[in-house]
C-alpha cells in the first residue's frame, strides 16, 4: 500500500510538498540515497508510534475517566472553569488543565499502548536476586513496573490525585513511568501525544456527556499496540448558549 505513494512521490516531486515526499528523497550524511525498505520500515514505524498508540491511551483515558464518577466530577468542574463550552482550546487553557494531565498521566501508567519495550543490557546489572549479563536483550513489561508498590500506593487503584501536589508519586524515582520509554531512548513524541490525549479528553467532555455502556472492557492485545477491545459508550450533545 505504501510502495506505489512512494514511486509516484519519485517520479513527479513537483507534485507534493508532504512527509512521504521527505522520506522518499531521503539521504544519508554521505549522499547515499535511503534504502527502499528503510524507507517503509519507517514510515510504518511512524504509523504505529504516531497513531496506534495514542489512540488506544486515548479511548483508556475516557473509559476509566467514565469508570470512576468521583474523579470525573473534578475533571467536568476544572473543563467548566477553564474551558467552557463555546470556548476555543487554546495552549493557556489546555496548560491549566491540571486534572485531564493527571488522568491522561494515569492512564499511561496503568494502560501504556507501549506496554514492552526493548533494551539491550550494556553492563551487568542486579535485579532483585537475579543478574543480567551484559550483551542480553532484556524485555521490560512497562504495564508491570508501573505498579510496582515500592513505588505507587495502592497501585492497582486509579487514582490520578498521585500526581498532585503534595503526593507526586511519580517522582520517587526516574523511571517511575515509562510507558513512553525512558533514558536515550525516550519517546520523542511524548510531549505531543500527551496534547493529544488532553485536547480529546477535553473536547469530549466540554461538548457531550457520556456514558459507559461496556462497563468492564478488557485489553486487545491482537493487532499492534495494546487498545480497549470493542466498547460501547452513549453519548449526548451539551447544549451551547453563548453569551
Amino acid at each position: 500500500m505504501i510502495w506505489p505513494l512512494i514511486v509516484e512521490r519519485r517520479a513527479h516531486p513537483e507534485r507534493y510538498d508532504d512527509f512521504l515526499l521527505d522520506f522518499a528523497t531521503a539521504e544519508y550524511k554521505d549522499g547515499t540515497p535511503m534504502e527502499d525498505d528503510a524507507v517503509i520500515a519507517t514510515i510504518m514505524g511512524l504509523m504505529f508510534a504516531g497513531h496506534e498508540t495514542t489512540a488506544g491511551q486515548a479511548a483508556w483515558t475516557i473509559i476509566q475517566l467514565l469508570q470512576t464518577p468521583e474523579y470525573l466530577q473534578l475533571l467536568q468542574q476544572e473543563i467548566s472553569d477553564c474551558f467552557p463550552v463555546g470556548e476555543p482550546i487554546t495552549a493557556r487553557n489546555l496548560g491549566s488543565m491540571k486534572h485531564v494531565f493527571w488522568a491522561v498521566q494515569e492512564t499511561t501508567r496503568m494502560h501504556p499502548s507501549a506496554d514492552v519495550l526493548a533494551r539491550r543490557v550494556e553492563e551487568d546489572i542486579e535485579v532483585g536476586e537475579y543478574r543480567i549479563p551484559q550483551g542480553w536483550n532484556l524485555m521490560v513489561a512497562a504495564d508491570l513496573a508501573q505498579q510496582l508498590p515500592d513505588l505507587f500506593a495502592n497501585p492497582t487503584l486509579y487514582d490520578p490525585l498521585r500526581y498532585a501536589p503534595g503526593r507526586e508519586e511519580d517522582r520517587q524515582h526516574r523511571f517511575s513511568l515509562i510507558g513512553f520509554g525512558g533514558g536515550t531512548h525516550k519517546c520523542a513524541g511524548m510531549n505531543f501525544a500527551n496534547n493529544e490525549m488532553m485536547i480529546i479528553t477535553a473536547l469530549l467532555f466540554q461538548q457531550f456527556d457520556l456514558e459507559l455502556i461496556t462497563k468492564e472492557p478488557r485489553v486487545d492485545y491482537s493487532l499492534g499496540a495494546a487498545r480497549p477491545e470493542k466498547t460501547y459508550i452513549r453519548y449526548r450533545r451539551k447544549s451551547i448558549n453563548i453569551v
